[in-house]
């Protein structure tokens, strides 16, 4: 069950959310976050996920997380906050919604044997390119590029999520 810490301390709110506007909807386990919590908007349509993390033990780290949760691309995945939690020692770092990732989507054109159209080929790549240009900009980098760390959201569009958050 989703712990119920949302007044905790906010080391770094990006977007405007009122979190006391979610609810908990179900957790479900990915292979790139581990557990996460799926929260659903009283009076939108809107949902959010949280992941729960230990603590950086550098400062680096958590500075880096804070700072990433403040750069606002289209192509990367929106944080909208970032909480420390006392029990346990943790971070909650709530994020947009995403539907599948650029692996699943791979494996579905190569059991279908179908292949990418050249507009979904460019949409992909302009949209990683756009968000590593983003990262670089503000002197981040991403460090892991691969398939499932490009998330496809239901809209059709295409975004880098990175592992420190």
């Amino acid at each position: 069950m989703f712990p119920t810490k949302l007044n905790s301390s906010v080391l770094s709110e990006s977007h405007q959310v009122d979190l006391n506007e979610y609810t908990f909807a179900q957790e479900r386990m990915d292979k790139r976050f581990g557990l996460i919590f799926f929260m659903r908007s009283k009076n939108t349509i809107q949902s959010l996920f949280v992941k729960e993390r230990p603590i950086p033990k550098s400062n680096t780290e958590l500075n880096y997380i804070i700072s990433r949760s403040r750069v606002d691309n289209d192509h990367l995945v929106h944080i909208y906050g970032v909480k420390q939690i006392s029990v346990p020692n943790a971070l909650q770092i709530y994020f947009e919604e995403f539907s599948t990732d650029l692996q699943q989507e791979i494996q579905q054109h190569y059991e279908a044997k179908t292949r990418f159209s050249e507009a979904e080929l460019y949409n992909i790549l302009y949209s990683a390119v756009d968000a590593l240009c983003c990262l670089e900009k503000n002197n981040m980098s991403h460090n892991f590029i691969v398939p499932y760390n490009i998330l496809k959201f239901e809209n059709g569009r295409y975004k880098t999520h990175d592992n420190y958050t």
